[in-house]
C-alpha cells in the first residue's frame, strides 16, 4: 500500500511540475516602444490626449491599439504607451479592456481620470503619512 502511495504522490508531482513549466514562455512582452508618431510629444501632452480623446464606441478605441496576439478564437490587443490591454472573444464580439475607453467622458476630476487610466497604483505609509 505505501508504495501505491509512493507512486501515486510522484505521478502527481511530475503532473504539478509539468503543468507549472507549461506557461512559462508563451507570451513575450517588450518595454521598447516600436511607434514613431508618439516619438516628439513630452509625456504632459501624451496624459492631455489620453484624458482628452473621446471615443464613441469600444471598436474606436480597439482601432488605436495593435493587435498582438490571436488564439483560440480571442485577440489580445495592446496600447504600448499607455499600457492598456483588450481581449476580443471572436465568437461573441465582445471587447474587455483594461481601463475604460470613454475615460474624458467620465465625470471625475483629472486625478481621477488619470487613476483610472493607471495600469497599477502604488501606495505607502511611512511614519503615519502616505
Amino acid at each position: 500500500m505505501k508504495k501505491l502511495i509512493r507512486i501515486i504522490s510522484g505521478l502527481l508531482t511530475a503532473i504539478m511540475l509539468v503543468g507549472g513549466l507549461s506557461g512559462l514562455s508563451v507570451i513575450e512582452v517588450s518595454a521598447t516602444s516600436t511607434s514613431t508618431s508618439t516619438t516628439n510629444k513630452t509625456p504632459e501632452e501624451l496624459l492631455g490626449e489620453y484624458l482628452t480623446t473621446t471615443y464613441s464606441t469600444p471598436e474606436e478605441k480597439l482601432a488605436t491599439m495593435q493587435l498582438f496576439l490571436e488564439k483560440d478564437g480571442y485577440q489580445l490587443w495592446v496600447d504600448e504607451l499607455s499600457g492598456e490591454v483588450a481581449t476580443v472573444d471572436l465568437a461573441s464580439g465582445q471587447i474587455l479592456f483594461t481601463n475604460p475607453y470613454d475615460i474624458p467622458t467620465s465625470k471625475g476630476s483629472t486625478s481621477t481620470k488619470e487613476q483610472i487610466m493607471s495600469q497599477l497604483m502604488v501606495k505607502y505609509v511611512d511614519n503615519d503619512q502616505d
